[in-house]
């Protein structure tokens, strides 16, 4: 019995079936988890960190100061993956009040804005023109006049459209 059970085309399906599963899971998984360890540090970033230890310390950072800074970025930067990871950012009361804190910051941010002018709005579009600027677009039509169907009168009726037009 168990002989012939194997011989089945449905149970060589579903093994085959199972297998593929298996090594999509065991392949996904490994390319998610690769993805979300990577960590990128952007010239911005580099930027920010020259101009924040520039307005803390008051001198420029050389070349020792920059590569410790960079490594503290990138350590935290790991350490703050590793606590999503482990989900250490759900549920937390104090991580909730910070997110709170920082959304009421930028809305403040935000309100102090004023509108701008007329006069600021038409400045910002001449020095910002091409940004906006849209390509021209042409059209053609093609009128046909047929001496097969038209007989000679095709082109006294083609110079008629064309004074029309």
């Amino acid at each position: 019995m168990t002989g012939k059970l194997f011989r089945e085309p449905f149970i060589h399906f579903l093994i085959i079936g199972a297998v593929l599963f298996g090594l999509y899971e065991f392949t996904a998984t490994e390319s998610s988890s690769a993805l979300e360890s990577k960590i990128e540090i952007s010239p911005e970033m580099i930027k920010a960190l020259r101009e924040q230890w520039l307005k803390q310390s008051g001198i420029e950072p050389d070349k020792e100061t920059m590569n410790e800074l960079l490594e503290s970025l990138i350590h935290d930067e790991v350490m703050i993956k590793e606590a999503r990871r482990l989900g250490l950012d759900k549920n937390d009361i104090i991580i909730h009040r910070r997110l709170l804190q920082k959304m009421d910051f930028l809305l403040a941010n935000m309100s102090q804005m004023q509108r701008p002018n007329e006069e600021a709005l038409h400045q910002y579009f001449e020095i910002n023109k091409e940004k906006y600027r849209v390509a021209a677009k042409r059209s053609s039509s093609h009128i046909y006049f047929s001496k097969e169907k038209r007989g000679e009168r095709a082109l006294a009726d083609a110079q008629e459209v064309l004074v029309e037009l």
